[in-house]
């Protein structure tokens, strides 16, 4: 009984997160996007703690940024950010890339899971880019510790 009831309950929360956050074309939608970026992908948490640390020369890892903290990478010289969480299909992604693209910092998107290991082909997309990446450069994912904190200190 209790695995039905945790079944209709993240259900719906899917249905909730998918069902709004991906309009920031509007003023409507946009206030809603930020809603849902602080509600639903929990940017709330993120406002104080970036989780951001150097991993390498010029290369660190963060948690998913903010529109403001990317205005702030840019000030401090941030050329290249790879997110790690997928295409920008909703709020976080939409508002980072438009970020981005107002800051000039270069961004890619790679599709890594949270919750399991990366297969061969992914793995090989990334190292394409690295050679091919302006630094400084930051890896994030939504906290900065599953995906982004998979690179080793010494890439």
């Amino acid at each position: 009984m209790f695995k039905k009831i945790a079944d209709r309950y993240f259900a719906w929360e899917r249905y909730l997160r998918d069902s709004f956050g991906d309009d920031i074309e509007t003023p409507k939608g946009r206030f809603w996007a930020y809603v849902h970026f602080h509600l639903m992908d929990h940017a709330f948490f993120r406002v104080l703690w970036t989780n951001m640390r150097e991993i390498a020369p010029d290369v660190y890892r963060s948690n998913q940024p903010s529109p403001r903290r990317i205005a702030k990478w840019k000030s401090k010289g941030i050329q290249t950010v790879v997110n790690l969480r997928g295409a920008p299909i909703q709020s976080h992604g939409l508002l980072e890339e438009e970020a981005c693209k107002a800051a000039g910092i270069d961004m890619v998107c790679l599709k890594f899971g949270a919750r399991h290991a990366p297969d061969r082909t992914l793995l090989l997309e990334l190292f394409e880019i690295f050679d091919d990446l302006k630094v400084p450069t930051v890896f994030h994912c939504k906290s900065g510790a599953d995906r982004a904190g998979f690179f080793p200190p010494s890439i």
